[in-house]
């Protein structure tokens, strides 16, 4: 199911904010690990691979990925930006910036942007993490409400997995009804730690010498 309203209102302010700092492109980076850039500019929570979402102020993202799994999952859970598979993302992110011919560009984080896009770009590619930073920090009232519903489901998560935690069950067992559940509600990705171990505690008594 594709959704539109949160991904098209924060890249229109997206758009605002490069517009006021007088930016023609930003690069958003993101991986399983460093997501939340990629996610505000694309609404794609990525989970394999690498991405980067070429943004401008208009509104208009082009999402690369380097995972072709990655890239039928963005396909049918995005709306209004261009998916498109690459196994060398910096260098096609490299040759669309250069095709654009004189323009100011940012990165965001300009940390984790692939070094061959930094070499390959004709350009000097910018600093945008602090512009994306504040957009991230101050919530409108439609992400404040999906803040809201996740606190929720993570409670009402918390309930299946106490309940399926009962002696005996393999952890795989615990994990695959705790997904299971998450997943039938929505939820792209559940990180999760769990460690166990057995009942039998022995005290044990230092040789005398």
């Amino acid at each position: 199911m594709k959704t539109t309203s949160l991904g098209s209102e924060r890249r229109a302010k997206l758009g605002a904010a490069m517009s006021a700092a007088g930016l023609d492109v930003l690069v958003a980076y993101g991986n399983a690990w460093q997501g939340d850039y990629l996610m505000y500019a694309s609404d794609f929570p990525i989970l394999e691979g690498h991405g980067l979402a070429v943004c401008t102020p208009d509104g208009g993202c082009r999402l690369y990925l380097d995972s072709a799994s990655e890239l039928d999952r963005a396909t049918a859970e995005t709306a209004g930006i261009d998916v498109r598979f690459s196994r060398k993302i910096g260098h096609d992110v490299a040759a669309d910036l250069n095709a654009r011919g004189t323009v100011r560009i940012a990165g965001a984080p300009l940390g984790f942007v692939p070094f061959a896009l930094v070499e390959r770009t004709s350009a000097t590619i910018e600093d945008g993490t602090q512009l994306v930073d504040e957009l991230l920090m101050y919530k409108t009232p439609a992400e404040i409400a999906c803040v809201r519903r996740a606190a929720e489901t993570a409670d009402e998560a918390y309930v299946v997995f106490r309940e399926a935690a009962q002696k005996g069950r393999k952890q795989y067992e615990v994990v695959a009804d705790v997904e299971s559940w998450l997943r039938g509600r929505g939820v792209a990705d559940n990180f999760m730690l769990i460690g166990s171990g057995g009942t039998d505690i022995r005290s044990v008594t230092p040789p005398s010498n």
